[in-house]
C-alpha cells in the first residue's frame, strides 16, 4: 500500500457547532461542505468532521462519539509554551474543556504538553518541544 494524502473523519453531533469551536474560537481553516462535513485543512492531514448520521450513511457501522474516554489522540507540535496556553484560553473561551499541562521526557525530548477536549470529546494534544526552542 502507498498511501496519498490522509483524511481522518470523525463523527460529531453538530456540525454546525464544531464549526463554531474551530473556525471561530480557534481561528482554524475551516469549511462547510454541506449540513453533514466540516473540514479542517492541517498540514499533511484532511480532517473531516461529520455528523453522526453521515458518518454511519457512508460507513455502515456506529458511531462511537467519547464522553469521559477518547479513542483516539490528536497531537500537534506548537511553536511556542505562550502560543499553547493562548490556544488553551480560546478553546476554554469556545466550549472545549482544558486537561492537565505538563512537562515530560519523550525518547530524550524534553516536552511541554496540554491536552483538550473539543464539544464532542475528541482529545488533543498540544507539544511544545523545549529542546528546540530559540532563546
Amino acid at each position: 500500500m502507498k498511501p496519498g494524502h490522509i483524511v481522518l473523519s470523525l463523527p460529531v453531533r453538530d456540525t454546525d457547532r464544531s464549526f463554531c469551536f474551530y473556525h471561530d474560537g480557534l481561528g482554524m481553516a475551516a469549511q462547510k461542505m454541506g449540513d453533514d462535513v466540516v473540514t479542517l485543512e492541517l498540514p499533511g492531514l484532511s480532517l473531516f468532521l461529520v455528523s453522526r448520521q453521515q458518518f454511519e450513511k457512508f460507513s455502515k457501522v456506529t458511531a462511537s462519539l467519547p464522553e469521559n474516554a477518547s479513542g483516539c489522540l490528536l497531537s500537534c507540535s506548537i511553536a511556542t509554551k505562550a502560543e499553547v496556553h493562548e490556544t488553551l484560553k480560546k478553546v476554554a473561551e469556545a466550549g472545549g474543556t482544558i486537561g492537565i499541562s505538563t512537562t515530560r521526557n519523550l525518547f530524550g525530548r524534553e516536552q511541554y504538553v496540554a491536552y483538550f477536549k473539543d464539544p464532542d470529546g475528541h482529545l488533543w494534544e498540544l507539544v511544545w518541544n523545549i529542546n528546540e526552542a530559540t532563546p
